[in-house]
């Protein structure tokens, strides 16, 4: 039997020439990035309770099922806070060999087994918030846990190859693709106008971060997100592109939030 994938989770240190520090998950957890899930934010949240409990309990082997966060699948999808409290309440079960995925999951019942939960999930907001909280979890000292961004609107990020075109050092930022709907979808980004929210509105898994100082200023931030459409599976964003993000805490945590 091959042994289990590795869990062990470096920071690389950049040098001679360069600045700051670049943290990812990616190495660490590839396969668990194997599970295609339907839902961006069932996908998000089961990878990162699924990460958390390997990193806690050292079973690198131990898979999630989506199916708990499926079950409240509506037809504009499923909004993250709702996901985020089954999460903290009834939890995710083990997802079993051969069980099939499906887009929705009617009359769904824990079954009388273990499940894996979340202490609590915090939202932050705010440009200056967000850019702390990432630099705090992903930075020196800090606790590399996978965070969840959620964007609303996509603008032209939303197109493969946009979002292919990103690297660490050239990350999407609002209207550096030269798309005439970035900056009109901004303006937008906190008004009624935007209804259709299935579109326009995306929650990412982010998996690592890149700094490109040793004090980094905000456009010095490039963040690393699991992206379904991107031709790597990843995408690199600045953090201006997020609305808020999700911050779990484990029951062992004692993580200080403001």
């Amino acid at each position: 039997m091959d042994p289990p994938p590795s869990t062990e989770m470096k920071s690389t240190v950049l040098y001679p020439n360069q600045k700051g520090f670049h943290y990812s998950l990616r190495e660490s957890y590839e396969d668990v990035w194997l599970q295609n899930l339907e839902s961006c934010v069932a996908n998000s949240m089961t990878h990162m309770l699924t990460i958390l409990h390997r990193k806690a309990s050292g079973n690198n082997n131990l898979r999630l099922s989506p199916n708990a966060i499926l079950s409240i699948m509506t037809p504009n999808g499923i909004d993250v806070v709702d996901a985020a409290n089954i999460a903290k309440s009834g939890g995710l079960e083990e997802h079993e060999e051969g069980q099939p995925i499906y887009e929705k999951v009617e009359n769904f019942q824990y079954k009388d087994c273990t499940t894996y939960r979340l202490k609590d999930f915090k939202f932050v907001s705010g440009h200056y918030n967000v850019v702390c909280k990432l630099a705090e979890n992903f930075g020196p000292g800090g606790r590399r846990y996978p965070l969840i961004g959620y964007c609303h609107p996509m603008g032209s990020f939303a197109q493969t190859a946009v979002a292919s075109e990103t690297s660490m050092q050239n990350p999407y930022r609002w209207g550096a693709f030269n798309s005439p709907d970035d900056d009109r979808l901004r303006k937008l980004q906190n008004e009624s106008d935007i209804v259709s929210t299935k579109v326009l509105d995306h929650a990412m898994l982010i998996t690592g971060l890149y700094t490109m100082a040793d004090n980094p200023k905000v456009k010095d931030f490039s963040v690393e997100v699991k992206n379904a459409w991107a031709t790597s599976a990843y995408a690199w964003v600045t953090p201006d592109v997020f609305n808020f993000i999700g911050v779990p805490e484990m029951e062992d945590d004692n993580m200080i939030f403001d």
